[in-house]
């Protein structure tokens, strides 16, 4: 092998400054999906829940409310007294916040499926819908469904356990797309 010398050594650097540093491996989600243990937190599948962890730049509010023997839950986003998103669903409307986009649960607590919601606070528009790929279309009379939403690193992370089974799923934070999904054994 020849040497360099200082010459080539400096000569080496520009090139690497030119062209730049490699870019950092994308994670793979779908093997870490592949990898995860099954881990549920009941009380994590709350709004109440969500509310103690939002971490977004703007105020949530989880109002409960039961008229009639029908329990309902509202989730309101706020930045001082301005009001920008109302969200009607349930006590297991779980939602997770980053800066100024919340990410929701879109899903009855009696019925298979689910959606994640981005919304952002700021611009107050919705980013993106997307439906989990989760168990498919189940056939039922009667039904449970519950979700737990979290974001790590630049995905949305969903845990969802349903009478029929249980999966987890990675949805990435821009444009909404499944990068990662497993459907667990039912025990």
């Amino acid at each position: 092998m020849k040497n360099l010398g200082w010459s080539g050594i400096i000569l080496a650097f520009a090139c690497l400054a030119v062209i730049g540093a490699p870019a950092p491996p994308e994670k793979d989600y779908q093997k870490i999906a592949d990898k995860e243990e099954w881990k549920w937190t009941p009380e994590r599948a709350s709004a109440s829940d969500s509310d103690k962890n939002f971490k977004g730049d703007f105020k949530a509010e989880v109002i409960d409310k039961n008229a009639g023997g029908f329990s309902s839950t509202t989730l309101k986003f706020a930045k001082g007294d301005d009001l920008i998103l109302t969200v009607e669903g349930h006590a297991g409307t779980v939602f997770a916040g980053l800066k100024d986009v919340v990410f929701y649960a879109d899903f009855s607590a009696n019925s298979s499926g689910c959606c994640v919601v981005a919304y952002n606070l700021k611009e107050k528009k919705q980013l993106w819908r997307t439906a989990l790929k989760g168990l498919g279309p189940i056939e039922h009379f009667k039904y449970r469904n519950e979700v737990i939403l979290e974001i790590k690193d630049d995905a949305v992370h969903v845990l969802g356990k349903e009478s029929a089974g249980r999966y987890v799923e990675y949805v990435e934070l821009k444009g909404g797309k499944t990068v990662g999904h497993r459907v667990f054994d039912q025990k």
